[in-house]
């Protein structure tokens, strides 16, 4: 699906004695207030304790509706769909918002300005490229299988003021240069929780920087040991650990390659997906060449053993010949 223009929400609800009221969008005009009374269960705190999140917006990508509702899905009623594409060419500037990307690839083609951002099961690419301004978080939480692309041949600027949350095997992916230098700013305001204390960070590149180092072993390996080091030095500050990359992106499309380093080196694997979150799996050729190099071991193996026993039977066979006479 594909949603375009920006997505604007002035709707910021408050609690003051009992009563609901909203923001006032302009000077001179009183907050709207809810004409309830306070003493309604519904949006008495006491009676209530979370009727705020009642009237907040919720906006969930990569969801499909259905009728088992929250309490079953987790999900206020969507079902996670893996092979969703929604796409939001504009902004949201939406501070009363929850956004959920719950499944498949979302793109937001602008800055973000919302409540929360909760990502899991997912991948979210924001491209603020032809924006001006940075994104800014509420309240963040970037689950077990979530990713957070900040990859669009720019700078990014993402600001959490409040909550962050990182889950296992959760990944981010950021814009870096030829010698692995990130460009991007993620700053989390108030710390980071983990689970494991420990995040996935991915480089993405130029084609032609691409290229380049993967044309020479020693600096593409030089390349992603800065990039590892330079991910592990922002993120210490949250008592965070950076792991090694296991993918490489180009920044002007939805591909990249897998990654595999060891301390002899590195080396790719096959093309991936944007939407890809997985372990690396070496490209075919790599399979053939195993494969054949074990059946030749085999078989040298084999006529070496088959040798070695040819030449013992004549030398017992000389042996005998000799003691006989």
């Amino acid at each position: 699906s594909i949603v375009s223009g920006d997505i604007l929400s002035e709707w910021r609800p408050y609690i003051d004695k009992g009563n609901l009221y909203c923001m006032p969008m302009g000077q001179g005009v009183l907050p709207a207030k809810l004409q309830i009374s306070y003493r309604n269960t519904f949006v008495n705190p006491g009676g209530n304790a979370d009727f705020i999140g009642d009237y907040r917006t919720y906006l969930n990508l990569g969801g499909i509706l259905n009728d088992k509702g929250e309490l079953e899905t987790g999900n206020l009623g969507y079902t996670p769909n893996p092979n969703a594409r929604t796409e939001i060419k504009g902004s949201i500037d939406a501070p009363s918002f929850d956004i959920r990307s719950i499944g498949g690839v979302s793109f937001i083609k602008g800055v973000v300005l919302a409540n929360s951002l909760n990502i899991e099961n997912s991948v979210l690419r924001i491209d603020d490229s032809n924006e001006s301004g940075a994104s800014l978080i509420n309240d963040f939480t970037l689950g077990q299988g979530g990713v957070l692309d900040l990859v669009n041949d720019g700078s990014t600027s993402l600001t959490v003021i409040n909550r962050a949350k990182v889950g296992p095997k959760a990944y981010i992916r950021v814009d870096t240069d030829d010698k692995g230098n990130i460009l991007d700013s993620i700053i989390f305001d108030n710390g980071v929780q983990s689970m494991d204390g420990n995040i996935y960070v991915e480089p993405g590149l130029n084609h032609l920087d691409f290229q380049h180092l993967t044309s020479d072993p020693k600096a593409f390996f030089k390349f992603v040991k800065n990039f590892t080091a330079n991910a592990n030095e922002m993120f210490s500050q949250y008592k965070i650990s950076v792991r090694a990359p296991k993918h490489i992106w180009y920044n002007t499309s939805d591909r990249g390659r897998e990654l595999q380093c060891s301390a002899r080196g590195c080396h790719l694997g096959g093309v991936v997906a944007i939407s890809e979150i997985g372990t690396f799996s070496a490209e075919p050729w790599r399979y053939y060449v195993s494969i054949a190099g074990t059946f030749l071991l085999l078989l040298i193996t084999f006529l070496y053993t088959k040798k070695i026993k040819s030449e013992r039977s004549a030398f017992s066979h000389r042996i005998d010949k000799k003691n006989a006479v």
